[in-house]
């Protein structure tokens, strides 16, 4: 494991720092007040829909996607087994 200036590199729940810095930003731009644990910080889309995929979704369950989606994300239910319908996960419009 390395370590810098008493850091490892798994960070556990997020730099607070970073965190309170979007939260600002939500706050100052947006008017929408967050507190930290609802604050999420990722390397992208994917990697977040990979990870809600797969801590959420059990093998059969139906997974409605809203359409138009990202070209993965149809992929990513698959890879989690999610019960298909037609063979392929249910898209629907979103209004």
């Amino acid at each position: 494991m390395i370590r810098a200036k008493g850091f490892t590199r798994h960070r556990g729940r997020g730099l607070p720092d970073l965190k309170d810095a979007i939260i600002a930003k939500f706050k100052r731009d947006n008017g929408i007040a967050y507190t930290r644990p609802q604050v999420l910080v990722s390397t992208g889309a994917k990697q977040t829909i990979y990870n809600l995929f797969m801590a959420v979704i059990d093998p059969g369950d139906e997974v409605i996607i809203p359409a138009p989606t990202g070209p993965r994300t149809r992929d990513i239910a698959l890879l989690v087994k999610a019960r298909r319908s037609r063979r392929t996960p249910v898209l629907t419009r979103a209004t």
